[in-house]
């Protein structure tokens, strides 16, 4: 694109030197209602990206360039159906279009500082810690049921469904509502917050002297290492992701503190 500026401007008539009505003019040019389709089809998908004002300007501005386009073919020879055809086909795929604008309008916004690793690390920390204290009470409610042996014990009904949810599901959530929470550093506010409570998973209950319910908690520790990490950052990710998708552009871009 040439225009690297998209602030809003007065927005210009496409059709200035419009002829009286009943001529062939740029002004029936410009209520063709096949231009009219392809300007609301480029300017629909900037709907939440791009303010009202620059979008009415951006879409004048397509207008005239179409108009002129159509003129140009006019001249070559070409009737006005098809002048209006080959004009549109030569400005591409109206989706395409607004996908360009819509990247160089996020290119001119200004970034915001993205939060300190400290804060990134402790709302980890925060989420993560509450995952795993509802770790230790689904390993002491399977306990007090008489559930699994052991975290690697296989062979009591139901296991599978606890096995999930201790080593799935809760860094699945803890990971998203991380993700939701913070705009940058997803993976490695997470991997630093794990590295602090896997001991935690260990020493735990320092006061039991239950053998079974340390044994269960050095499992856990090893379920931490071995899903929580990778589930927890891929999800922190995501979580991020769809944050961003819910924000409108103008609170999307983050740069690095």
């Amino acid at each position: 694109m040439e225009r690297t500026d998209l602030s809003p401007r007065p927005v210009a008539d496409p059709c200035p030197n419009a002829p009286p009505a009943g001529q062939t003019s740029a002004g029936s040019v410009c209520s063709d209602p096949r231009i009219e389709d392809y300007l609301d089809q480029v300017c629909a998908p900037l709907i939440g990206w791009v303010p009202y004002a620059a979008r009415m300007e951006l879409r004048a501005e397509l207008q005239a360039h179409l108009v002129s386009r159509v003129a140009a073919y006019q001249e070559l020879g070409s009737s006005p159906d098809a002048a209006v055809r080959e004009a549109l086909a030569q400005s591409g795929d109206p989706q395409a279009v607004a996908r360009e604008w819509v990247r160089e309008w996020e290119r001119v916004l200004p970034r915001r500082k993205a939060p300190p690793a400290w804060y990134s690390t402790l709302v980890a920390l925060g989420c993560f810690a509450v995952a795993t204290r509802l770790g230790f009470g689904l390993i002491a409610a399977a306990e007090a049921s008489g559930g699994p042996d052991g975290l690697l014990h296989v062979g009591q009904l139901g296991y599978p469904l606890f096995f999930a949810a201790l080593a799935i599901l809760l860094p699945m959530l803890a990971g998203l509502t991380t993700g939701a929470l913070l705009r940058a550093r997803f993976a490695q506010a997470v991997l630093a917050a794990l590295v602090m409570l896997i001991p935690w998973a260990i020493y735990g209950l320092p006061s039991t002297g239950d053998p079974d319910i340390k044994s269960n908690l050095a499992g856990f520790a090893v379920l931490q290492g071995a899903f929580w990490i990778p589930i927890g950052c891929v999800s922190a990710a995501l979580g991020g992701w769809l944050r961003g998708r819910c924000e409108p552009a103008s609170k999307r871009r983050v740069m690095p503190a």
